[in-house]
Order: structure tokens, then sequence, then C-alpha cells
């Protein structure tokens, strides 16, 4: 038998038959969150990056400490861990420790979407920093109001409010460009002014020249036009505090963030049931991680 080209063997191991018809699987990523720590080789080996060193965004003088990321086990659901984003202050940039983990610049169209637990309140200390939560894909940005950039900005959790809202917010924003002096930003948000404590499913579909963007399966906002993104994005997590808006108050704080799992499916899956089921099938099989773009 002629051995067959490298493409075609690829093409039919993606492929499955249903109804006499071959039909192609999407590729997608998936990640379970089962890791031992922060410097679990897994977890390079798989692709996620903990942020070190110092930058933006946040208070000038942040740093982001891979210690601020961990995995803890689920009370809830037994053998389950969780991903916990930590970021500390005591109201000085100096003394402000920030927590972002992000993913390989692969992402585009599809679906993306994360099981998430926002926090209305610090885990430590007095409450009253304006702190956002989020989940986010991005592109770096190559220069000054660079046009081919792109973020989706799918939900930032801000509890204590922000940005000229003083009451709990969840914001879902698309990004054109931006420049960083003098700063120019050139975006389309949506915003809920509502509080968001506790697990939520977020989702946002990426295609046909459209952004959804979904909050437990219901359809929160839609952009487009120039705010669709032009290149591969990473998927991102982060934890920081609004510059300028830390209390005047020199006591420690701890807010966190939970991550249950987070999906990629380069299918266009509107449907929060179905990926519900495809992340409950991935784990009645003991799929703790998977990845089809390596």
């Amino acid at each position: 038998m002629p051995r067959l080209p490298l493409f075609l063997i690829l093409v039919l191991f993606s492929c499955t038959e249903k109804d006499g018809i071959t039909v192609q699987q999407a590729k997608i990523m998936f990640d379970d969150f089962n890791y031992e720590s922060s410097t679990d080789p897994v977890l390079e080996n798989f692709g996620w990056t903990v942020r070190t060193g110092r930058g933006g965004p946040g208070e000038s003088g942040t740093t982001w400490l891979e210690e601020n990321i961990d995995f803890i086990d689920d009370q809830v659901i037994p053998d389950n861990k969780l991903l916990r984003l930590t970021s500390t202050t005591n109201g000085e940039g100096r003394n402000t420790y920030q927590a972002e983990i992000y993913h390989t610049q692969t992402y585009l169209e599809g679906t993306y979407a994360a099981r998430i637990h926002f926090f209305d309140s610090p885990s430590e200390g007095i409450d009253g920093d304006e702190v956002n939560q989020t989940f986010f894909a991005i592109s770096p940005l190559e220069y000054p109001l660079d046009s081919n950039y792109s973020e989706l900005d799918f939900a930032e959790y801000l509890p204590n409010g922000g940005w000229g809202s003083g009451e709990p917010t969840f914001w879902m924003t698309s990004w054109e460009t931006y420049q960083e002096s003098p700063y120019i930003q050139d975006s389309k948000t949506d915003e809920i002014d509502e509080s968001f404590e506790g697990w939520h499913t977020v989702s946002a579909t990426v295609g046909n020249g459209e952004i959804n963007y979904y909050v437990d399966g219901i359809l929160r906002a839609t952009h487009g036009g120039e705010y669709y993104p032009e290149q591969d994005m990473s998927i991102t997590f982060n934890l920081w505090f609004i510059a300028g808006r830390l209390l005047d108050d020199t006591s420690t704080r701890s807010y966190q963030e939970l991550v249950d799992w987070v999906y990629f499916s380069e299918d266009l899956e509107v449907d929060h049931t179905q990926i519900e089921n495809k992340v409950a099938e991935l784990r009645q099989n003991n799929i703790i991680r998977k990845d089809d773009f390596k």
C-alpha cells in the first residue's frame, strides 16, 4: 500500500464520520488548570507564561509576581483544581503586586470561554480599591496606533467601580488601537452596571466580522467594523489595580479571581449549553488539557 502524504494523514485524523458523511473536527484548546504550582514545568510546556517584572497596566512601580499565580483544590468538586490570581497592595505602587498568566499567541476566529469566579470583596484587608478582574485576548502593540493591534476584553469586572462608575461594573471592550503618550484609545465598550459576584461562564464568538459577548449564555454586546481583530492573540487572565484609584491607607489588602477552566474552539458555538457539554465531555474522558494548535 502506498504511503499517504503527511497532510492527508493529518486531515484523516481530524475527521469523523456522521451519517455516512465525513466531518472535519474543529481544533480546540482546553485547560482544566490541574497544575501543582506556577513553577510546574507542565504549565510552561502547555504554553502558559506567568508574567513577572514591572510594567502596566496599573499603578506606577507595580510588580507582577510569579507566586501570585497558584492552583488550589476546589472545595465543591472533588479532585478538581482552580487557577487562583491574587493581587495585593498597601496603597503605594512600589508595594503593589499583581497577577497575570497568558497562553501562546494562537487565537483569532472561533469561540472563547472560561468559567470564572468574580469577587466583590477583598480576601484580606479593607475594601474600596478600584481593582480589575479580567479575561481577554490580546496581541502586541508594535508601535503607537498600530492598526493591526487586536484586543478583545471578554470580561473586565470592577467590583468597586472605576472609569466613571462608582458601582460594580462589568465591561466588554473591543479595540482598534491605542498609544501611550499622549494617551489615545480607539475602542468600543458595552458595560453592565450590576454585581457579578460568584461563578459565571464568560464567552465570546469571533467570526463573520462580528464579536458577540455572552455571560452565562446571554448575549450582552455585539461589536464589529474596525474593532474586529486582525491578528492572532494570546488568551490572558490578569488581576490589577487601576492607576490613581488606590485607597489612601497603608494596611495590606488582597483581591482574588478564580478560574475553573478555559476553552477555545474554531467553531462558532454560540450555544452556552453546547460549550458546557463539551467541557463536561472532556472531563468525563479524563482529558485535563488539550491543545490541537501545537
